[in-house]
């Protein structure tokens, strides 16, 4: 994890996303590719790849830009998210936002927001936890 994934009470009021969804490096990350992944498929073997950053026409919605920010980078789409108000800045529905786009977020990126030892990751940790099925 960098250094700028620690500070996590203030990194999502940053307005580091641009109006058109695309921030930051690795957001022109290929589509169906790994940002970074290189290298001939043998060589990405076992890694799971992902939509990164969707075409952006009409019918991509800025729900899906989010999701594609946030597998790249979690802070830049969670800031994406907040900024086009699709969640709000809570513990309560950044977890909801976990829980319902499960199958579509990186494993990964997950990991790194939910694996934290801050008390905000904590919480949130918790309230993910609540909302699963464990029947």
């Amino acid at each position: 994890m960098g250094d700028d994934d620690d500070d996590r009470s203030t990194g999502l009021h940053n307005d580091a996303v641009a109006p058109d969804g695309v921030s930051g490096a690795g957001a022109a990350a290929p589509v169906g590719g790994v940002a970074g992944a290189g290298g001939p498929p043998s060589a990405r073997a076992g890694r799971q790849e992902f939509n990164l950053c969707p075409p952006i026409d009409g019918d991509t919605s800025k729900m899906d830009i989010g999701v594609g920010l946030f597998n790249v980078k979690w802070k830049r789409g969670l800031q994406y998210l907040i900024k086009e108000r699709l969640i709000k800045e809570d513990t309560k529905s950044i977890a909801q936002f976990l829980n319902d786009y499960n199958e579509k977020l990186s494993k990964e990126q997950m990991g790194e927001i939910l694996a934290g030892r801050n008390e905000d990751d904590v919480e949130l940790l918790t309230e993910f936890t609540r909302l699963m099925d464990f029947k």
